[in-house]
This record gives C-alpha cells, sequence and structure tokens, in this order.
C-alpha cells in the first residue's frame, strides 16, 4: 500500500491465511520506505537536500542489557553508522554504574566512520543502571559541540544543561501550573515592578551528579555535579532573581561563585559531599532581599532537588518589602531558610 510517491508502507500479516469465525489479533509486520534524498546533502539550501546530523549515542550497558539486547543495539548502531555521510559526526557515551564517553564527536569519513564501528562492538556489559548520568554526559556532548567546548571542562557553568534536563526528570510532587510569560528584562528598572506570579514564586534548589572519569586516575575527581536554582516548570527567573551566590567548601578556589544571569548553574569536579551555601538575591523591584538557603551536596541520585516557595511584594514605593520563604515537604517541616534585606 503506497500513501503516495514519496513514501511507502508495505505491511505483511502473520499468517497467509486468517479464518473469518472468530475475531483474533494478529502481528502485522510494517515496513515505511521514505524518499530518496539527493547525494548532494552537504547543505539544506535549495537543492533538497539534508543539513549535516550531530548525533550522540547514548548506550545503557548494564548487566540487564547482557546478550541480545546489546548485541541488536550494536547491530542498530552500526547500520546508523554506515548511513552517515562525511559531512556527519558521531559521538557513544556508554554507562553503567559509571559513565564514559568512549568515542568524542568525530566526523564520519572513511577513518571516523572505521573507528566509530570499532568503538562500537568493543561495547561490554557491566554493573548497575546510571541512566541519568548516561543521558547527562550525552547531554554535556552535544552542548560542547554548540559551544566549541570540551565536554570535560567543570570549572564553569555547564552553559543551561538544567533546561535540556527538565523534560528528562521531574517532580513526584505536583507542581503548580507554568504562569504567563514574565515581562522582560527591560521592564524591571520600571517604576511599577512586574506582576509577581499569582501564587508566588518556586525555587527549585539542588544538584545534578554523575560519576567522573578521573583524568590520571585522580581520586578528588571522582564525582563531577552541577548546582543549580531554576524555577519550576521552566519559569523565567530573570524579572525575579538579579544573582545567585554559592558558597562552596574552602578547598575549591574559589570557593564563593556569583551568577548575575541565568542559568545559575555552578558545575565542580570533587570526592565528598558538603553543605553548600546559596544566596539568591531578589531584584529591585521586589526590594532587593538576599534570600540564604542551604543544599546539601548528594551522590546517591543523578538529581537531588527541593522546591522553596517565596511570597513576592513588588516594591513599587522603593521600599524594601518581608520576603519568606518555606519549604514544603511530606512532613510539614520548614528547612532553616534565613532572608537578609
Amino acid at each position: 500500500m503506497s500513501t503516495n510517491s514519496s513514501v511507502s508502507l508495505d505491511c505483511v500479516p502473520e499468517y497467509s491465511e486468517i479464518g473469518c469465525t472468530n475475531t483474533q489479533e494478529i502481528l502485522v509486520n510494517a515496513r515505511l520506505t521514505a524518499c530518496t534524498l539527493p547525494e548532494n546533502d552537504n547543505a539544506a539550501g535549495g537543492d533538497g537536500g539534508r543539513a549535516p546530523l550531530c548525533v550522540t549515542a547514548v548506550v545503557d550497558r548494564s548487566g540487564s542489557m547482557s546478550g541480545e539486547k546489546l548485541n541488536m543495539v550494536k547491530q542498530t548502531l552500526s547500520f546508523v553508522t554506515r548511513q552517515l555521510k562525511e559531512s556527519d559526526q558521531l559521538g557513544l557515551v556508554v554507562y553503567d554504574d559509571t559513565v564514559s564517553e568512549t568515542f568524542p564527536l568525530t566526523t564520519m569519513d572513511e577513518k571516523g566512520r572505521n573507528m566509530a564501528l570499532d568503538k562500537i562492538n568493543a561495547v561490554r556489559t557491566g554493573g548497575s543502571t546510571n541512566l541519568g548520568g548516561g543521558l547527562y554526559r550525552g547531554l554535556q556532548q552535544q552542548l560542547a559541540a554548540e559551544s566549541g567546548a570540551t565536554t570535560s571542562s567543570s570549572s564553569t557553568s555547564s552553559g543551561g544543561i538544567m533546561s535540556k534536563m527538565a523534560s528528562l526528570f521531574s517532580s513526584s510532587t505536583p507542581q503548580p501550573s507554568a504562569e504567563p510569560s514574565a515581562p522582560p528584562a527591560s521592564a524591571v528598572g520600571h517604576s511599577s515592578a512586574p506582576p509577581p506570579p499569582a501564587c508566588g514564586l518556586d525555587l527549585q534548589i539542588g544538584n545534578l551528579h554523575m560519576a567522573a572519569a578521573a583524568a590520571g586516575g585522580d581520586e578528588n575527581e571522582q564525582h563531577q555535579w552541577t548546582m543549580f536554582v531554576q524555577g519550576i516548570n521552566s519559569q523565567d527567573l530573570t524579572p525575579y532573581v538579579d544573582s545567585v551566590t554559592y558558597d562552596l567548601h574552602p578547598t575549591f578556589q574559589p570557593s564563593q561563585v556569583t551568577l548575575n544571569k541565568p542559568p545559575f548553574e555552578c558545575a565542580r569536579k570533587g570526592w565528598g559531599t558538603f553543605t553548600v551555601g546559596v544566596k539568591v538575591q531578589l531584584t529591585s523591584a521586589y526590594g532587593g532581599s538576599v534570600l540564604n538557603f542551604t543544599h546539601e551536596l548528594s551522590f546517591d541520585q543523578c538529581m537531588s532537588a527541593k522546591v522553596h516557595h517565596v511570597d513576592l511584594t513588588p516594591n513599587n514605593n522603593n521600599t524594601t518589602d518581608d520576603v519568606s520563604t518555606t519549604t514544603p515537604n511530606n512532613n510539614n517541616t520548614t528547612d532553616d531558610v534565613s532572608t537578609t534585606t
């Protein structure tokens, strides 16, 4: 059966003959064939070709993938690799209980394709499943390609990786619906403050974590983590938050990191956990108050975070309003959060 001249759909039933007396379910092998693109696919211009691809394959090689499961994944990746053009790039990230970038993004010329096939064939099963860490490293590889950086960089912000991770990790606690889009940043300095969200501002404060492949076996860099402050449902914090300051362990230099615009993220490598001080300074439109939070760095899971509720009052009279913060949880207790002006 053909849907049009460019794309065809062929269906082959499980049985050549089917009885008509009883209703039954059968399996159908469906094959979808796309149109053939022109050989010249170096650009997405008017020649009908496609744009170059930049592909990162994130492969689960945990013990549960042993046998035919992993073999099928490797066969599929090998097939995809052979279909890529010289203008394309392919990278490979594998994970079990640890995460490894086994193949950086590489141009798929003949040499690059052969290297990729060797890396794919060499994948073997290992330990448990660190799914979040694998996805995190895959996203890092893609973000590094966009910025021209390297995935090993950890001394600066991860460039907004939380916004990419938002759709992968969600809180089990229902959150308020996103408010209408906030006014642009240029409106913050106006004599009339932008209206606060109807139900107040919810800040998610926490950290991402994954096991790090320490260079030279340095035991002091076993963990890679990213502290973050973000709005719920990707809410823009620009009209409400002027800056975020992280107070790190004294062994980090600098031990205090201030970020003056989103994404409010700080990535580092280390060997142990500690309590991170988090200072959130509101914009002058809301009195410029500083909200003090703490977060216990966690390496037990790929993401650890809490939601802190902030009641906002616009500072239309250029006076400082009181701002209260609470952290809802199942035990009806409040985290140690202080407010200074």
